[in-house]
Parts: structure tokens; sequence; C-alpha cells
């Protein structure tokens, strides 16, 4: 078998300094940009014949989330593998984010006091309020209820909608930093996809 990783700039072994959710995924598509000419220098073929599964844990997930969604059946053949993965939609009405309990969080992952949730960021809900602002700005016939009906920052559970590979979801029952209830949100948005959830 072969792995390929590839961690976050400015975590593990990698260089550079961390970045905001919207680079992740770039870094994310660059990563599948090189990869003909990786396994090329390798003297590997490409497509690999035995199909590439993508596999993403915890943040990971949201970028193994968007990777799937757009770039992933013709690419990830193999299918896509998330453990302790993060839900998430910036949809009209969808359901806030499952959080654990205050203080594991702040004991198990340093999250402030000031009441942010664990799984996003002030940034990420200005940004989506920005993207339907802009739409609102562009559009010269306005959508009944708002231009944010139809245009949103896209999440996990938005991604995995349009998904229709192989999808394994794995996670701790147990787990005090990711609630099961992200992975049986993500099993649920996945409809399309030929899935599985473990617990």
């Amino acid at each position: 078998a072969h792995v390929i990783v590839a961690g976050f700039r400015g975590f593990g072994f990698s260089s550079g300094s961390p970045a905001c959710l919207a680079r992740l995924r770039s870094d994310g598509d660059a990563v599948v940009d090189v990869l003909p000419g990786l396994f090329a220098a390798r003297g590997l073929p490409w497509p690999w014949q035995g199909g590439l599964t993508l596999y993403g844990t915890s943040l990971g997930s949201r970028v193994a989330c968007y990777l799937a969604a757009l770039r992933g059946e013709a690419t990830f053949t193999g299918g896509l593998v998330l453990e302790s993965a993060w839900c998430g939609s910036f949809a009209p009405g969808a359901k806030p984010l499952p959080e654990p309990p205050r203080h594991m969080a702040l004991a198990a992952m340093g999250s402030n006091a000031m009441g942010d949730s664990r799984f996003g960021s002030r940034e990420l809900s200005l940004a989506s309020l920005k993207v339907g602002r802009e739409a609102g700005r562009l559009l010269p016939i306005k959508p009944k209820g708002g231009t944010s009906q139809i245009c949103y920052v896209r999440g996990s559970e938005d991604y995995l909608r349009a998904y229709t590979g192989k999808l394994l979801l794995f996670h701790g029952e147990l787990d005090h930093v990711v609630p099961p209830e992200h992975a049986k949100r993500l099993f649920h948005a996945a409809e399309s996809a030929k899935r599985r959830l473990v617990l």
C-alpha cells in the first residue's frame, strides 16, 4: 500500500503558519493538482490503477469533504473515509453544530470562554454573511426570501449532499472533543453516497 500524507501548513512537520479554513481548501486543491507529477517523479502510473482513497480526520475532514464533492469521483475512486469528522452547513435553516459540554471543549481544545462555537469562528460567520450581501448586490432580481437562500458558504454537510461515491464514517461514541452527532449528521447528508457509519 502507498500512502501520501499532507499536513496543514504550520502544523506537525509542515512549514508555514496556520491558515484560515478557506486557505486550507485551496491548499487541498494544490495537493490534488500536484499528484500526477508526484506519481510520475516516482515512476508510478497516473491515474493509480487501484484507485485512491481520500481520508480526513477532525479539521481535515472539512477539507476532505470539499475535495470529495468537487474532485472526488474523478480522482479518489477508492472513496472517502472520515474519522471524528466535523459536520456543518451555512444553508438557510441549518441546525447549529453539536457542541461538546463547555468544560470539555475548554479543557480539551482551549476554546475561548466568550461563547464562540468550538467548530466555527466569527470570521467564517462574517464571510458567509458577506457572500450573501455580495450576491444581493450582483443579482438583478432578488429571490424570494433573500439571496441567502441561494448563496451561502458551503459546509461539510452541503458538500456531502453532492457526493455519490463510497463513504466510510467512523467516530468514537465517547469522543469528548467532537460529539458523535457530527458523524450522524454527515451520514444523513450523504444520501447519494454508498455509505457506512461505524460508531
